[in-house]
């Protein structure tokens, strides 16, 4: 039930993907409908209200993102909980990256150099980052450059082998790719210390 003054919706709306949830009005009611660029410009100057949409997010979807995952597939409830009260929601680059990309004004964005970095090669994961929304390129060094490998979209995730290597061996792994926003990214951030108890064990059962 959404009391007065409850905001909905505002996660679909600044990802501009489809709504996660239908909204019936129970009694007669007055909605204000706030366009995406209005809030974003409203998140990205008020800090209240960044918080407010992303504790809206860790209430309502985080923890379906997390349960849909195959990864975390036949993960304890109780656990599940664990694992989304530490995890991180972050957003990387522009959404205004799609107005560009339709009017055909999107070349100087798609290059690997001007695109907001999320991890590195050769940094050390401190979690499994999970793709929720947006895209993001994985890429290798290669001379001065680097080289497009694949590209991450909603479901997709980085760091798992890495991670998988350190808890079996016992020492850290770097990245062997960098992984960039292209345009914006979402992403969830599961911690390492969290992964090795309640996921790793779990996938590690033959």
């Amino acid at each position: 039930a959404l009391k007065a003054g409850t905001l909905f919706g505002e996660v679909a709306a600044l990802g501009r993907v489809q709504r996660s949830a239908t909204v019936y009005a129970e009694t007669a009611c007055q909605v204000i409908e706030m366009r995406w660029q209005a809030l974003r410009d409203i998140k990205n100057r008020d800090e209240t209200w960044r918080e407010r949409i992303e504790q809206g997010y860790r209430n309502n979807l985080l923890k379906n993102h997390l349960a849909e995952h195959p990864l975390l597939a036949g993960i304890d409830p109780k656990a599940l909980q664990k694992i989304a009260e530490s995890t991180l929601f972050e957003t990387y680059g522009s959404f205004e990256w799609n107005v560009g990309f339709k009017s055909g004004k999107h070349e100087e964005r798609l290059l690997p150099g001007s695109e907001p970095p999320v991890a590195m090669e050769g940094d050390y994961p401190d979690g499994l980052l999970l793709v929720i929304g947006g895209f993001g390129r994985v890429s290798i060094g290669l001379g001065h450059g680097a080289r497009t490998l694949t590209y991450l979209r909603e479901g997709d995730h980085l760091g798992l082998d890495e991670l998988m290597e350190a808890w079996t061996s016992g020492h850290d792994c770097p990245y062997e790719t960098s992984l960039t926003a292209l345009g914006y990214l979402h992403v969830l951030r599961i911690p390492y210390s969290v992964l090795a108890e309640l996921v790793f064990p779990h996938l590690a059962i033959p």
